[in-house]
Formats: structure tokens, sequence, C-alpha cells
């Protein structure tokens, strides 16, 4: 991931601060305002963090874990990028949420059950 342009454009990741330590990492929402000449590009992509700041986005070419979810990885410079090596045990991925799941009532769910338990009677 590319790391010129973030919350930690300044840091030095091949330092004894970073080296040999593991991270956890949270994967977030870029969120630009508007005016922002990159906004239609990168607006809610996901996006890197540590403690809620901004590392980087993911390369193209590699997968992409969805937003909410988090892992611990060791961070590895290379060039003007940073490698994650990350520790696949640690991945907690967010609960999914189906679409209009929270919408239905439970009047709505009893009626529903009622229904299947006139089919499970015929």
């Amino acid at each position: 991931m590319g790391i010129r342009h973030n919350d930690f454009a300044g840091e030095n990741f091949a330092s004894k601060q970073w080296r040999n330590q593991t991270v956890s990492i949270q994967v977030g929402e870029f969120e630009l305002p508007e005016s922002h000449p990159e906004y239609y590009r990168y607006n809610g992509t996901p996006i890197v963090q540590i403690d809620d700041k901004n590392l980087g986005t993911f390369s193209p070419d590699t997968p992409k874990l969805p937003i909410g979810s988090s892992f611990e990885a060791n961070l590895r410079p290379e060039g003007s990028s940073v490698v994650l090596k990350l520790n696949p045990d640690s991945i907690q991925l967010p609960e999914p949420v189906l679409p209009g799941a929270e919408a239905v009532q439970s009047s709505e769910l009893d009626r529903i059950n009622g229904v299947e338990r006139c089919f499970q009677d015929w």
C-alpha cells in the first residue's frame, strides 16, 4: 500500500519502533470531502488504519478485507510502500447485515411464523 499521503507520511517504518512489532490494524472507510479531486475514485473505499489513523489504501492488485475487519500484522517498508505480513489467525470479519433485516417488525415475524405453522399443519 502506498504511504506518501496519509497520517503516517512522516513515519520511518524501518525504525526500531516498528521493526518486528505486531500492530493491530482495522479496515475503515476512506472518507473524503466532495470537493476533493479524488472524491469519486476513493471515497467509500476500504482503507487500512492503525488507531483510527489512515495508513493507506490497498494496492489495486491485492485482495481486500471488507470494511469493519481487523487483524494483526507486521509492517515492512518497501520503497514508498509498506508491506503487511498479517497473522491469518487474527483476522476478524464484521458481522454481515442483510439489507432490510433491521426493518422487519416483530408483528411481521409473528405473521410469517404463523404462515409457516399453517403449512406445517397442512
